[in-house]
């Protein structure tokens, strides 16, 4: 029995601190804005079938050039190439 329960709150504190790491990890230089999305997978369930319309609404709240992750890959996305210079 207390093996289990030493276990599982082993289980419980590692998850815990995996999740504090996620959330304050620092990232290189300064990204452009975009929506926040969720852990892990970033913002993969806003995109669903035709993302362009999410492009779209995104370029409204954010401007010409967005950044958004797709589960751990960073994506810049540009409304035109016009937009990276």
């Amino acid at each position: 029995m207390t093996f289990t329960i030493t276990t599982s709150l082993s289980c419980v504190l590692l998850s815990i601190s995996i999740w504090i790491i996620y959330l304050n990890r620092k990232r290189p230089g300064k990204l452009p804005p975009g929506p926040k999305g969720y852990p892990l997978v970033g913002n993969i369930f806003q995109l669903q079938n035709r993302p362009w319309h999410a492009y779209v609404e995104w370029k409204k709240t954010y401007g010409d050039i967005v950044y958004l992750r797709l589960f751990n890959q960073d994506v810049i996305v540009l409304r035109a190439p016009s937009g990276s210079d």
